[in-house]
This record gives structure tokens, C-alpha cells and sequence, in this order.
């Protein structure tokens, strides 16, 4: 499943959300992730300042329980719904977790409080909570530090030389920042990367479309059971038939092709139907995608690293050890004060509405990539819907990793890798290229 090092040979489904290069020479060691879901531990990462106030003990103060939220085949959004079914409870959390893999986040129940919060809970057989302490409100996305990942490569063909030889250049990019920050599969839909494409349907009010996107855009990855309902799925009116035949798991379609049925041709209304939470993720997957675009033709400039931009246009950050977040941010070199265990690194502006192109090497990369898709900023100002509008934001090129560690297990034709990353970013990004994957899909991703 390895493929080799140059730019040919990235996957179709790499080009697809704008991946057009590996940033390593080292050929891929190839292999497959995800045989089991314990093969693939996520775990989130608390920021040091919410760890270091939680108590275990509820008190005046601190009144609000922080669960961990254990599932496994299962993702977040459903996880939460079945702890909504279960006990109640309308939680906040910190970052969004796949089905395929074991993982351990964190919640803040709405509205419950110390006296009322029981010390686990086995919500169902992949989904099971357990009290971690109490804080004085509940958790923020700025809670979350990062994740830390173990992950095992199975069916690795090459011996273990090569493996070691691989993750030692791995590593060395890491170091050196030269691992680009790219959004990964997840983000798109993994095996049917259409979250974007509904996005840019979105964007441009096109709204009939998006529906009929999401609704039948096919994948490789889908059974032909699947292939054919999403083609009959083209004809509104064969809708009542079809309904029958959609599963569990097609739970979204269902609710748009039932809404449909009884509002024929209101496709905000179909849209409003989906939860908000994943209304929004087509945007952000839109934006991710211009972002992989904007990264992808930064690599292709020969001899100029991720690192390197326009001193004087530019947007720069200071990237703290702990967190490994953006924060300072301040256009140019200015005023920049590095500390101890901080990096002052460039930036890239996500586009949304209040994106203000400069002068810089990664905006005037953007806005050829702008042109290219023939969209504006503006455009993510949402007039019939602004409850999707963007505005925008700031993300570091390169790959932020801690603590990588490659070891091989030649007994089991295997490796096993752990690491941190910053959140928000991809632990399938940091894989693609030790592995190479000529098929992404088959190979786990």
C-alpha cells in the first residue's frame, strides 16, 4: 500500500480536499491503520490552567462536574445523543471524535450540578462516562490543549530497519516544521469527502444544491446497496419508496428527504433540518479546504519553507509550549517577544467574512486560490442563513507534534506511534507521511 515520493503519486482522494504533496523524500513504509479501534487511541489533552483547577470535590465555587466521555465505534455528535436519551443531559465539549476509534474526551453537562452527578455512568455499550472533578464553569473550546495519540500500523511490508529509518526522518521534519498542518480526511468525510462540496454550494446560495449533493454525491467507499439509493435519491419523488431502504446511519438523509416529502422545493427548511452543529461543518470543511489549497502551493514554491514568510505582511503568532495555540497575534515581526518554551511563527488567515488580504506571501497565495475557486470573503456572510456565517481566523502552516516516538514490532509486521498534537490538528496528516498510502481508503484512513 506504500506509494513513492513524488507528487504523482499522491491519491486521488488527497487532491480531492486540496493535498497535492508530501512534504518527506523517504519512501512510505505502507501498512494499514484501524484493523481494531484499539489500534487507535485518541485521548484530549486538558490546557494547564483548566487541569490545575479542578477539584475533586464539588464546592461554592466549583459546581460545575467535568465527565470523560469514553466511546468507541461511535462519534461525538451521536455519543452525545445518547447521552441526551439516556440521562437528560445537554453537554458541551471540546473537539469532534470519529466512530472508527477508541477515545476519551471531555464534557461539561448543562444545567447539572455537584450534588446531582454520579461517578460513571455506562450510557451503552460503546458509550460510558466517568466523573473527573469539578470546575467553576463549564468547559470552552480553549479548555482543550491538544491530543495525545497512540496508533498502531499493522501489515507494514518493509523490515524494521526501514521503519526506523522512516520515522527517524519523520521526526527530523517534525523538528524542523516542515510537516504541513494540512485538514485531514475526517474533516471532509473521510471516505466520502462531500462536507466542502456542500459548503461551496452553500456559500454561493445555491442551496438546491447542497441538499442534492449531500443527498447523492457516491463514494468508492459505500456498499452498491448505498451506491444505488443515493442515485435514486436524484428524484424527489421516489423519495416515500426509498425511505424503507435508508438505515441508521444515513440518519441526516433521512431527515432531509423527510422534510421534502412534506415541504417540496423549501431547501432552507430541508438545511435548517440538520443539525446546526453540522451545518457549520460544511462551512468549516469549505474552509479547510481552501486552507489545504493555500498550503498545498506554498510546498510547491521550490526552496522556500513553510516557516518562511513576508516579514513586514505577513501575520505571525506566538505558539506557546504548553498549548500550542495561536495567541499574540500581531501583523509582523513587531513587538513579537519570545519567551522561554515559545515560537514566534507565521500564520495563515482561514477566509471567512472578515478576512483582509495583505501583503504577504500566504495572502497573495490565497488570493490566487480565491480566484481560482471563484468565491470572496463575503461570501461566508450568509444572508438567508447567518447563523453559517464565518468569519475567519488563523492557523499555523506547518504541523505542531510533541513527543513523537516510531517503535517497530517485527514480530507483528507492525509499528506503533505516539505523539501530541496541537488541537485542531490531524493525526492522519502526521500517518500520510510516514505510510504514503497509495490507497487511502483501504489502508484505514
Amino acid at each position: 500500500m506504500s506509494g513513492s515520493d513524488d507528487e504523482s503519486s499522491v491519491p486521488s482522494l488527497d487532491r480531492q480536499i486540496g493535498i497535492e504533496s508530501y512534504s518527506t523524500k523517504f519512501k512510505g513504509v505502507g501498512g494499514r491503520i484501524r484493523r481494531s479501534r484499539s489500534d487507535f487511541l485518541v485521548e484530549e489533552v486538558l490546557d494547564s490552567g483548566t487541569r490545575s483547577k479542578i477539584s475533586e470535590k464539588p464546592s461554592q465555587s466549583n459546581r460545575y462536574p467535568v465527565y470523560r466521555l469514553m466511546k468507541e465505534g461511535v462519534d461525538t455528535l451521536h455519543a452525545l445523543q445518547q447521552v441526551e436519551k439516556r440521562l437528560g443531559w445537554q453537554a458541551t465539549y471540546l473537539g469532534l471524535k470519529d466512530a472508527d476509534a477508541k477515545t476519551v474526551q471531555y464534557i461539561s453537562p448543562k444545567g447539572l450540578r455537584g450534588g446531582d452527578a454520579p461517578v460513571s455512568v455506562e450510557v451503552s455499550a460503546k458509550v460510558s462516562l466517568k466523573l473527573e472533578g469539578y470546575l467553576d464553569g463549564l468547559l470552552t473550546r480553549r479548555s482543550l490543549a491538544g491530543n495525545r495519540f497512540t496508533i498502531r500500523v499493522v501489515d507494514v511490508q518493509c523490515g524494521s530497519k526501514v521503519v526506523e529509518a522512516a520515522g527517524g526522518e519523520l521526526k527530523r521534519a517534525v523538528e524542523e516544521l516542515v510537516v504541513p498542518n494540512f485538514f485531514g480526511y475526517q474533516r471532509f468525510g473521510a471516505k466520502r469527502p462531500v462536507n466542502h462540496l456542500v459548503g461551496r454550494e452553500l456559500l454561493r446560495g445555491r442551496f438546491e444544491e447542497a441538499v442534492m449533493t449531500f443527498l447523492t454525491y457516491p463514494s468508492i467507499g459505500e456498499d452498491a446497496e448505498t451506491l444505488e439509493l443515493r442515485e435514486g435519491m436524484q428524484n424527489p419523488a421516489r423519495y416515500p419508496s426509498l425511505l424503507e431502504h435508508v438505515d441508521r446511519r444515513m440518519d441526516i438523509e433521512r431527515r432531509m428527504m423527510e422534510v421534502l416529502i412534506s415541504h417540496p422545493g423549501d431547501w432552507i427548511r430541508v438545511l435548517r433540518s440538520v443539525p446546526l452543529t453540522v451545518r457549520r461543518l460544511f462551512i468549516n470543511s469549505y474552509q479547510a479546504f481552501l486552507f489545504n489549497k493555500v498550503v498545498s502551493e506554498a510546498l510547491k514554491e521550490e526552496g522556500v519553507a513553510l516557516t518562511e514568510a513576508d516579514e513586514d505582511n505577513d501575520v505571525y503568532g506566538v505558539i506557546g509550549s504548553d498549548e500550542k495555540s495561536s495567541s499574540g497575534i500581531r501583523r509582523g515581526r513587531k513587538n513579537l517577544v519570545e519567551k522561554p518554551g515559545e515560537k514566534v511563527l507565521p500564520l495563515i488567515q482561514m477566509v471567512g467574512y472578515a478576512y483582509r488580504a495583505g501583503g504577504g506571501r500566504f495572502d497573495r497565495i490565497t488570493q490566487k486560490v480565491l480566484v481560482e475557486e471563484d468565491v470572496t470573503p463575503r461570501m461566508f456572510y450568509i444572508k438567508e442563513m447567518p447563523e453559517l456565517s464565518m468569519e475567519g481566523g488563523f492557523r499555523t502552516p506547518s504541523l505542531l507534534v510533541d513527543d513523537l516516538e516510531v517503535k517497530t514490532e517485527p514480530e507483528e509486521s507492525a509499528c506503533l506511534l505516539r505523539f501530541n498534537l496541537a488541537k485542531g490538528s490531524y493525526a492522519t496528516v502526521l500517518l500520510r507521511e510516514l505510510m504514503k498510502p497509495s490507497d487511502p481508503v483501504s489502508a484505514g484512513f
